[in-house]
């Protein structure tokens, strides 16, 4: 990237508290000063260590993809300088909070002509899609915020039960189904 040239690092995969040691004695090394997360309780140990035992002068930047009622996140989000949040909606539910923090959008994505070499149809096929009608999706998590959206699109399903219309709602967790 156009950031950082260096080595990639591999920390593992370990228990937050542990991730966090190695990552701050990673940056104690470097002549790093910004530290960006996106995983709460990551960012929590990171915080938590760096300023009862490394004591880096380190700025933390924080991405939210969710906004969490406990106490270690309401708590994570008064330590970080800025907050990048992937919705407006996380945003919106962040500025109810009046974070001190400095908040942005950056919504995450993909660019589906660099990613996509299959056709619509090998698409189709591939997943058991029908081939003669419209695919409306929704995709992410479900039950957590009223903001995304899931409950609007299976209300209009009901509008559209004659029309030429499949609905697929993807990216959930299997024992989230049943809810739906």
């Amino acid at each position: 990237n156009k950031i950082y040239r260096g080595k990639i690092e591999n920390f593992g995969k370990h228990k937050s508290i542990i991730l966090a040691w190695k990552q701050l004695v990673f940056l104690r090394n470097k002549n790093f000063n910004i530290l960006y997360a996106r995983e709460p309780a990551l960012m929590w140990a990171i915080i938590l260590l760096n300023r009862f035992i490394f004591r880096l002068k380190l700025r933390f930047v924080f991405e939210a993809h969710t906004v969490h009622e406990d106490w270690k996140f309401r708590a994570l989000i008064k330590e970080v300088s800025n907050i990048f949040c992937v919705s407006n909606g996380i945003a919106e539910e962040l500025k109810k909070k009046k974070v001190n923090a400095n908040i942005a959008i950056a919504r995450n994505g993909i660019n589906l002509d660099l990613s996509i070499n299959e056709s619509v149809n090998d698409l189709r096929a591939k997943y058991k899609l029908p081939l003669n009608k419209k695919i409306v999706t929704y995709v992410g998590s479900i039950g957590f915020f009223s903001w995304k959206g899931e409950d609007v699109l299976l209300e209009a399903r009901k509008f559209t039960e004659n029309e030429d219309i499949h609905y697929v709602i993807a990216g959930v967790k299997e024992e989230d189904v049943e809810s739906l």
